[in-house]
């Protein structure tokens, strides 16, 4: 009659498909859960100093002037000397650090977490606040006296890569600024522990001169065995302003590194991060809340003894 034959019938279950075979497809879950990709912490792998506070201020000596010996000849007069002397350094952890995060009392019952909902959650918590320690040791925390930061202590050593001027940034050309680096931190008689940069900046001082077959970048021997730790805590985000004024952490498209002695950066610690299921307080919306806080006070003893390049543009 010229008609086509009927299509064959092109419906067939299927487990992806809401309303076919999906209902009955069943799914698992891991108890393990995929966490949060943290920053890299600095100050810990740094050998930056612990000391407990059992106080909420606690004021730590530092000799300022050391005695000064004087010759003198036979018989003749001698006079006291002016020194020592001593100047507090002030730790201060008034205030506090906390969180409070809420889920229902549901959801604590039946999460199918390792380890548990608040103890995954507190877990997260701790390494939250590892991040906010080292942030709070390096630029300081607003309006708060006990956290001036190392940028903003007193005798904090800034330079700009290459000594360079203008405020475009510089690229690097060599490793040599590392050695001027700690030549600065030895001549105030300290010796460096450590380097601190970003990882792009890690990874532009070892991409120079990777295109030259006959030359090897090689960190200048006076600061080969000084260690190196990068953190995205350090940003690539910073302003390369005029010299002598302290670079914003937003609002450019440069870094930094840090040198110096940190067992000097003291971490005062009033209150260990501690944790508290808050079963009470939310009962009437049948919530739980996890509390964690901690009460901290960081700062630098001889900040002399630091030295921050900036401007560095990085590729």
């Amino acid at each position: 009659m010229g008609f086509s034959k009927p299509g064959a019938e092109m419906r067939a279950l299927g487990q992806d498909t809401v309303g076919s075979g999906q209902a009955i497809t069943p799914q698992s879950w891991q108890a393990n859960f995929i966490d949060y990709l943290y920053p890299n912490t600095l100050m810990g792998r740094a050998g930056a100093s612990l000391m407990p506070m059992q106080t909420q201020i606690v004021n730590l000596p530092q000799l300022t002037a050391p005695p000064v010996p004087q010759w003198i000849a036979e018989n003749s007069a001698t006079s006291l000397d002016a020194n020592p002397a001593f100047a507090p350094v002030v730790f201060s952890a008034k205030g506090a650090f906390y969180d409070i995060t809420l889920y229902s009392i549901q959801m604590a019952q039946d999460a199918y977490i390792s380890g548990g909902l608040s103890g995954m959650l507190a877990t997260s918590a701790g390494r939250a606040y590892q991040t906010l320690l080292d942030k709070a040791a390096l630029y300081g925390i607003a309006g708060n006296s006990g956290n001036p930061g190392l940028n903003s202590e007193a005798g904090m050593v800034f330079r700009k890569l290459a000594a360079h001027a203008g405020t475009t940034g510089q690229a690097p050309a060599d490793p040599g600024d590392y050695s001027i680096t700690a030549e600065i931190v030895r001549n105030a008689n300290a010796e460096p522990t450590g380097i601190l940069e970003s990882p792009q900046v890690l990874g532009t001082f070892n991409r120079l001169n990777a295109n030259t077959v006959a030359k090897w970048w090689n960190m200048p021997a006076d600061v080969a065995n000084i260690p190196i730790y990068y953190s995205t805590v350090i940003p690539v985000t910073e302003t390369d302003p005029a010299s002598g004024t302290l670079p914003a952490q937003t609002g450019g498209t440069f870094s930094s590194f840090y040198m110096g002695d940190w067992a000097r950066i003291v971490i005062g610690m009033h209150l260990d991060m501690t944790t508290q299921i808050l079963t009470e307080r939310y009962a009437d919306q049948l919530q739980v809340g996890l509390l964690t806080a901690m009460r901290f006070s960081i700062r630098a003893t001889h900040p002399e003894t630091f030295v921050r390049d900036s401007g560095i543009i990085t590729t």
